[in-house]
């Protein structure tokens, strides 16, 4: 197996000191995934980042991620043990396709994912992997879910175990 670790929008806005008021997720969060990070460093290890575009829909929302602002960053304490690093405008981080043809390079064949939202960017991303081939591992301990999305985040594992993914 070559495995790698897509560490999905551990960013400032959602998580750690200054985060925004709306995101509550558990505070042992953070501390979980660095040590799967941790667990995970003779591995690959991708940093995915989600950023707002610039437009007026994005004015309106409660809470701002614009490429180069601080909300935008990697949350101050995250493990950062590699330079790859993808951004993505939408949920599944295979919407950027150099994502995908980095880990095609690398022979990766599996796919670990943790990170923000566990009802949101995370399942749509091993949903992505799936599509693409990969053999997924959703590690629930390095995730948590923003409460509004609880019931999406249901269906989504649902349709996950489906597809054959793996949950620990």
């Amino acid at each position: 197996m070559n495995k790698a670790l897509l560490v999905i929008d551990v960013q400032r806005v959602f998580i750690g000191e200054g985060h925004h008021k709306l995101f509550d997720y558990r505070e042992d969060l953070l501390s979980d995934i660095n040590g799967i990070i941790e667990d995970n460093k003779d591995n690959t290890v991708i940093y995915i980042y989600n950023y707002m575009k610039r437009n007026f829909i994005n004015k309106l929302a409660p809470f701002h991620m614009y490429e180069n602002t601080f909300e935008s960053e990697p949350a101050e304490a995250l493990n950062i043990i590699s330079d790859y690093k993808f951004v993505k405008y939408e949920g599944n981080a295979f919407s950027n396709p150099d994502l995908d043809k980095l880990l095609k390079e690398k022979g990766i064949d599996t796919v670990e994912v943790i990170g923000l939202d566990g009802g949101a960017c995370v399942p749509m991303t091993a949903l992505g992997a799936a599509e693409k081939g990969y053999k997924v591992i959703v590690n629930s301990k390095g995730t948590d879910t923003f409460k509004l999305r609880a019931n999406r985040k249901r269906k989504l594992e649902k349709k996950l175990k489906e597809l054959g993914a793996e949950f620990k």
